[in-house]
């Protein structure tokens, strides 16, 4: 989960697609984009976990080209008026950008690097093909950076969020702008320096934040320029979670390029160092011809789904069989906390048994009974798109409205084990002055209204497929009809 590059000399990963160079071999170049057809664009060809937060961030500057004759490239002109090509230039001489030609008097020139997050356009390592301008994304959500360049004197920096919903119906989808904050060179960001400057986007699972800073350390400015409240999930038709990342123009009349020397992302904190735990084989030839990269992704991707649910479950269950203190207002609260522990984990406990006995290995069982049936290659490749088909189906990861309640189930889990942990720690002294019953009665109504919506849900799943599995599973979970009472009473 998550990559860095902090030079540009290895671009294994990524999917560099349109105008764009890799310069000395360490960095890239977006060149000046001055119509669509000059666009450029670098992807991350793998998905990755950002529903539940993210941090990303990427070294840049923008840089005005020469377009007047340098004495340089003077003294290389021939007799015969003939101009040799120059050499290529370096990071190091492109640190004076304010000799470099403006654009034309009262001519408005757009600079936008964009960094881009979609999962409606899927993409895969070695793959050539890419979107090379964010307009070509069909829904997406962006943190663009934009330099407004009227001449030297005249520029604007500005920081925008900015979203594209998908299209539905005639109406052609239109970019909605969330928030744009303007960048204060009084106050030392300009994009127009022509120096190197960083961009974090960090995303907690609510809140997206976007900082500036002159360095990759961020040093001496730490407030974000912008901080927006969001969900991921309302925003993007994210799979699993997931989505692609990637770096994109967004420019008009464009008077400058863009060049960065890194990127990287990883996760939003140690609260779960697990979640970035990937499944990934190595395929040798010809076994790869039925164990595709895409067919690896969607196995990855059941793995990403299945795995935080077993260890969650395994973790609760290692809670209750700690040793037990005495009686004290820790443990008088901590048996109030079991209840809801209890609660979590008879839920989670009872999705492992339903997707591992009838999901999993039903299908398992059925895809060997056909595959010893049959000798063609061709139904081979049919048999396990059909395997992988039926686990998706059943494990109701074409449903996102089920999956996020999933995953709801599962943060829950996380908060009881973390206030468990709090009360195991905390001092007698401290632990009273902690209060945590408002908390506890938190969790206790989180966890009653999730197991009703939960079931509420599957019972409707199941009203129009009929699955007699899933009719086993909504008989364990609401066998006293506990749910059921509640969602009448609410």
């Amino acid at each position: 989960w998550g990559f860095e590059f902090k030079q540009f000399r290895n671009l294994s990963g990524l999917i560099v697609v349109g105008s764009v160079n890799q310069r000395d071999g360490s960095y890239l170049r977006f060149n000046q984009m001055k119509a669509a057809r000059d666009a450029g664009a670098v992807w991350h060809a793998a998905r990755h976990r950002v529903e539940g937060g993210f941090k990303t961030a990427v070294m840049f500057r923008f840089k005005r080209l020469d377009t007047t004759i340098s004495s340089q490239v003077r003294d290389m002109i021939s007799p015969k008026g003939s101009v040799t090509k120059p050499p290529l230039d370096t990071m190091a001489s492109d640190r004076s950008p304010n000799v470099f030609a403006s654009p034309a008097p009262h001519e408005v020139a757009f600079n936008s690097l964009c960094i881009v997050l979609q999962s409606q356009i899927p993409l895969q390592a070695g793959q050539t093909s890419a979107p090379a301008n964010i307009k070509e994304v069909p829904e997406y959500l962006a943190v663009k950076l934009t330099l407004i360049d009227q001449g030297p004197s005249k520029t604007k920096s500005f920081v925008s969020v900015v979203h594209k919903a998908a299209k539905k119906g005639l109406g052609q989808p239109m970019e909605t702008r969330l928030a744009e904050v303007a960048l204060d060179p009084e106050a030392g960001v300009s994009l127009a320096d022509g120096e190197l400057h960083s961009v974090r986007v960090v995303y907690d699972g609510e809140i997206l934040s976007v900082f500036i800073g002159d360095s990759e350390l961020f040093q001496g400015r730490e407030a974000p320029v912008v901080r927006l409240p969001l969900q991921l999930s309302k925003l993007l038709a994210l799979e699993l979670g997931q989505c692609f990342l990637g770096l994109c123009q967004d420019s008009s009349n464009g008077s400058h390029v863009v060049d960065f020397l890194s990127w990287r992302l990883t996760g939003p904190s140690l609260e779960d160092p697990w979640a970035g735990l990937t499944l990934n084989y190595q395929v040798k030839w010809p076994l790869s011809l039925l164990l595709s990269t895409p067919t690896l992704q969607r196995l990855a991707s059941i793995f990403h789904f299945l795995f935080p649910l077993r260890r969650l479950s395994l973790a609760l269950s290692a809670v209750w069989i700690r040793p037990r203190r005495k009686e004290d207002a820790r443990s008088k609260l901590g048996n109030r906390v079991h209840l809801v522990r209890a609660a979590v984990a008879f839920l989670l406990d009872n999705l492992w048994a339903y997707f591992q006995t009838e999901v999993i290995e039903g299908q398992w069982t059925r895809l060997l009974k056909r595959v010893e049936d049959s000798a063609d290659f061709d139904e081979l490749r049919r048999l396990i798109e059909s395997f992988l088909s039926g686990l998706q189906e059943n494990l109701f990861l074409n449903y996102q409205p089920i999956v996020k309640l999933f995953q709801g189930l599962m943060g829950l889990a996380r908060r009881v084990l973390g206030f468990l942990t709090r009360i195991d720690a905390a001092q007698e002294a401290d632990f009273t002055a902690l209060d945590p019953r408002e908390a506890l009665l938190r969790l206790e109504e989180e966890t009653k209204a999730v197991g009703t919506e939960l079931v509420e849900r599957l019972e409707h799943f199941n009203a129009h497929y009929d699955s007699a599995g899933l009719y086993h599973l909504l008989q364990r979970l609401d066998f006293n009809d506990f749910y059921k009472e509640a969602s009448a009473r609410a």
